[in-house]
């Protein structure tokens, strides 16, 4: 837009600002389509004006199958792909990003070269860092991973894919990544990695509902197959912890001290301590939300036995079994 200086100047043209090249990126195949992530800076080269989204007018992949120096990179190279605005996906840890479908020729066992640029405003930043990635045919999926749910514990088994996708060459599996949502309406991600058996427990259920897993193929790091079937298990907390054991107890001056050999359940919440005395048959509870795996009862009368019971709380209230029974007497 052009401004007036006043009478003593002339016209003049606002300076535009360029803008930086992207950053964080990251390249990964999944099944046949590369999938690329990236963050944009903060603010453009002068650092002082703060980077519009709402600016961007397209983002360009450039590729080449030759390693070529910077400076006949963007020359030399391919536009592999032209992506607009609306194309962008944008991931719930702020992260951009794209997916497209290789060309068959790519999927080569070789290594491969790119770059990225975009243009903001009507400029167009300089190219990222030259990446090299290579393309591979990866693994079948999995297709038959089942879940079943065993008191708090989720078994997770799947058989190994034999073929790759094309079905033409024995399958090159390195590991597997397992995913995992609690709530349907939440994304998929990364429960456990490098997992190298066809086999998995997750000990991790303390929160109710339903549960959806499922798996990958990784040929190796940035290669992995298409996602597997879901498996569904769902969770109703109605489980109780694993009973305390080994509780063993010891005169003090003025106490008995307690302890015992603790849980080590995912949704332990605390322990409750139980006593009754010699003669009686009710159990009443002398100390509740213990953390700890020991405890000092004074409130006892010399001459007196006293029987004893620790039992484990879980987060929704279930109660374990009681722990073994000690007796103890203050002399």
């Amino acid at each position: 837009m052009l401004q007036s200086c006043g009478k003593q100047g002339g016209l003049y043209l606002p300076a535009q600002v360029a803008p930086q090249t992207q950053d964080q990126v990251v390249f990964r195949q999944v099944g046949l389509d590369l999938e690329i992530r990236w963050n944009f800076p903060k603010l453009l080269s002068d650092n002082k004006t703060v980077f519009d989204p709402k600016q961007i007018r397209k983002i360009t992949l450039w590729h080449s199958t030759e390693e070529l120096n910077a400076d006949r990179f963007i020359k030399k190279a391919d536009e592999l792909q032209v992506f607009k605005a609306k194309d962008l996906i944008i991931h719930r840890d702020g992260l951009f990003g794209v997916s497209i479908k290789l060309p068959a020729k790519l999927i080569d066992d070789q290594i491969h070269y790119f770059a990225m640029s975009y243009s903001h405003n009507g400029f167009t930043s300089a190219a990222t860092p030259i990446q090299s990635f290579m393309i591979s045919m990866p693994s079948q999926p999995v297709s038959d991973l089942s879940a079943k749910l065993e008191k708090k514990t989720v078994i997770l088994k799947w058989s190994r894919p034999t073929l790759d996708l094309l079905k033409k060459r024995p399958a090159s599996i390195a590991c597997y990544t397992l995913y995992r949502r609690i709530n349907p309406a939440a994304d998929f991600s990364v429960h456990a990695k490098q997992l190298i058996h066809e086999y998995y427990e997750d000990h991790h259920t303390e929160q109710e509902g339903s549960y959806e897993y499922q798996v990958a193929v990784q040929k190796s790091s940035t290669i992995q197959s298409t996602l597997s079937n879901i498996a569904t298990v769902k969770i109703a907390d109605l489980y109780p912890p694993e009973a305390p054991t080994n509780l063993v107890a010891f005169q003090g001056n003025d106490h008995i001290f307690l302890s015992w050999e603790g849980i080590k359940e995912a949704d332990f919440s605390c322990y409750r301590v139980y006593r009754k005395q010699s003669g009686k048959d009710q159990f009443t509870i002398i100390a509740d939300k213990i953390q700890e795996t020991t405890y000092r009862d004074t409130k006892i009368q010399k001459g007196i036995s006293y029987t004893y019971q620790v039992i484990a709380v879980d987060q929704k209230g279930n109660e374990s079994d009681p722990s073994n029974m000690v007796d103890e007497k203050q002399e």
